[in-house]
């Protein structure tokens, strides 16, 4: 069973979407070996022309050997468009590879910041 962060999680309440991704955790901590690690809820920050700018991955899992695979999980409905698949949320659209591709810029800044160059990124859809 991989290592859950935060362990808490399955004293908390959730519905809807967070439901959604305890289900998902719950998935990852019995299908993963015991030396692998999922992080939930990962947020990162930084700044931008002096605007900070903002993000959150859902899951971050981490392998033994140091690499991270990023899931990023939508909830309900997603809308295909000419520039790609976009979530609706109440009265604004979100294309979901800008998401993504923005969370993976913001922890790939933090990464190597923290450790330095980082040899390779592949984005798998």
């Amino acid at each position: 069973m991989a290592r859950i962060v935060p362990d808490d999680w399955k004293s908390l309440a959730a519905t809807g979407a967070a439901a959604r991704e305890r289900e998902t955790l719950a998935l990852l901590e019995e299908a993963l070996p015991a030396d692998y690690t999922v992080y939930h809820g990962v947020h990162w920050t930084r700044l931008n022309q002096n605007f900070s700018v903002f993000g959150e991955a859902d899951f971050v899992i981490v392998s033994p050997a140091g690499r991270v695979m990023i899931i990023e999980q939508k909830t309900g409905f997603l809308r295909e468009t000419p520039k790609g698949l976009v979530k609706v949320y109440l009265q604004t659209e979100r294309n979901v590879a800008i998401a993504l591709a923005h969370t993976i810029e913001g922890l790939h800044r933090r990464f190597t910041a923290a450790f330095g160059a980082v040899s390779q990124i592949a984005i798998f859809w």
